[in-house]
C-alpha cells in the first residue's frame, strides 16, 4: 500500500472512531417523559403498605382512617387496603364403588336361560363446596358521590 492510500484510509476513518468513542449520557425514563417541574415523588404511606404518588392535580389525605386522593377533576378515590376473603370452590369427592348384579342370557341345547353375574361399578364422587381463603390486592376506588349534592343540582 502507498502512503497515499493509508492517508487516505486514516482520514475517512477518524470521524467514524471518534464518534463511536463519545459517551452519551442518558437520562432515565421519567425524566424524559415528564418535565422536570412534573416529576413524580413517591412516599410510602403511615397507613398502609402503599404508595402515595404526588403529581400535578393530586392531593393525598387522610379521612375516617382512610387514605383519599382527590383529582382536580373533583372525583375522590379512596384506598382499600390487602384482606383476605372466602371463596367456595366446588371439590369433586372421591370415586366409590359398588357390586351390581346383572343378567345374561345363555343358550344351552338351544333353550335361553338367565345367568347372573356379579359386576363393579364405579360411581362419581360428589360435588361438595369447600371454602378457601383468597388474598385480594389493595387498590385505590372511586367513591361514589353523597346523594344530596348532585341529586337538586339535576332537578333544576
Amino acid at each position: 500500500m502507498s502512503i497515499r492510500a493509508l492517508l487516505l484510509l486514516v482520514l475517512v476513518s477518524s470521524p467514524m472512531v471518534a464518534s463511536a468513542a463519545t459517551i452519551e449520557t442518558r437520562s432515565s425514563l421519567r425524566k424524559r417523559c415528564l418535565p422536570r417541574n412534573q416529576q413524580v415523588t413517591t412516599v410510602s404511606c403511615t397507613l398502609h403498605s402503599h404508595l402515595h404518588e404526588f403529581l400535578p392535580g393530586v392531593r393525598y389525605g387522610i379521612r375516617n382512617g382512610g387514605c383519599v386522593r382527590k383529582f382536580r377533576d373533583g372525583s375522590i378515590q379512596v384506598w382499600r387496603p390487602a384482606t383476605t376473603r372466602i371463596q367456595f370452590c366446588q371439590v369433586r369427592g372421591p370415586d366409590r364403588f359398588r357390586a351390581v348384579t346383572r343378567y345374561r342370557t345363555v343358550f344351552r341345547c338351544g333353550v335361553p336361560v338367565r345367568r347372573a353375574f356379579r359386576e363393579r361399578v364405579r360411581v362419581p364422587g360428589l360435588m361438595r363446596k369447600v371454602p378457601r381463603r383468597v388474598h385480594v390486592a389493595g387498590a385505590w376506588i372511586l367513591q361514589k358521590p353523597a346523594c344530596g349534592i348532585f341529586a337538586t343540582a339535576s332537578l333544576h
